[in-house]
């Protein structure tokens, strides 16, 4: 079989260009995983800034309830004697029954309202416990 010089130089040819078109694309490559490397890196701040801004928040949020708890408690006592006290004047015929109606109607609005809290509380509590990574499945 005889020798071709011509595919001798093809081949050498090859040979020689090969490294150089590697060494662009292993370039290329390098500069798309660098970016990609600084792209997950600013993901990464951004998902730890906002996971502490849902964990300040639900804190927040707790302690607004709690705050709020006390005089939400308070008020449904006061209203409660004021009802109580309401019921005995009409039992001697010193109220009507439309003022213990009055006064049970604002209990019955405390006891709401305080009932209300104790669920936002409760929802703070939640949130709260999800940002710290809690179990949310």
């Amino acid at each position: 079989m005889p020798v071709d010089p011509a595919k001798i130089f093809l081949n050498l040819v090859g040979s020689l260009t090969q490294p150089i078109f590697a060494k662009g694309k292993i370039k290329a490559n390098y500069k798309i995983n660098q970016l990609t490397e600084e792209d997950l890196q600013k993901k990464y701040v951004q998902t730890v800034i906002d996971a502490g801004n849902q964990v300040n928040e639900a804190m927040a949020d707790c302690e607004v309830a709690r705050e709020k708890h006390d005089y939400y408690h308070r008020q449904v006592e006061v209203l409660h004697d004021a009802y109580i006290g309401t019921h005995e004047l009409m039992d001697n015929g010193k109220a009507s029954y439309l003022e213990v109606l009055t006064a049970q109607e604002n209990l019955l609005s405390a006891q709401l309202s305080e009932a209300s809290n104790m669920y936002n509380g409760a929802q703070a509590v939640i949130a709260l416990y999800i940002a710290l990574g809690g179990g949310t499945k």
